[in-house]
């Protein structure tokens, strides 16, 4: 993942899109950029941010994640995976009023 304490841009992400549209990878991203990237652990345990997308794959976030991120003030979680929330996470985030949009939603 790609962490940047001071948030993302408008122009961060249009890199973003640019490098991933000619299959370059976030972390050609985070070095162009000189942002932290880091390619293992559970970074929801790392990173306390005000959205969460999780991306990788099913099931990526969990109902001890959606614990944290809610415990960490997160407002909204949107998936951009198919079904990146479990079951239980999803009913979790529900619970704590944490906005969660799945990725049926968030992908159209």
């Amino acid at each position: 993942y790609v962490y940047d304490e001071k948030g993302f841009t408008k122009g961060d992400i249009d890199n973003i899109a640019h490098i991933k549209a000619g299959s370059g990878t976030l972390k050609e991203y985070a070095k162009a950029s000189h942002k932290k990237f880091a390619e293992a652990g559970t970074l929801w345990e790392q990173v306390r941010g005000d959205i969460a997308f999780p991306c990788n794959i099913q099931g990526e976030l969990n109902a001890d994640d959606a614990t944290l991120l809610a415990d960490n003030g997160c407002m909204a979680v949107f998936e951009s995976s198919d079904r990146g929330c479990t079951p239980n996470a999803q009913e979790i985030l529900e619970e704590r009023q944490v906005l969660y949009a799945p990725g049926k939603l968030v992908n159209c």
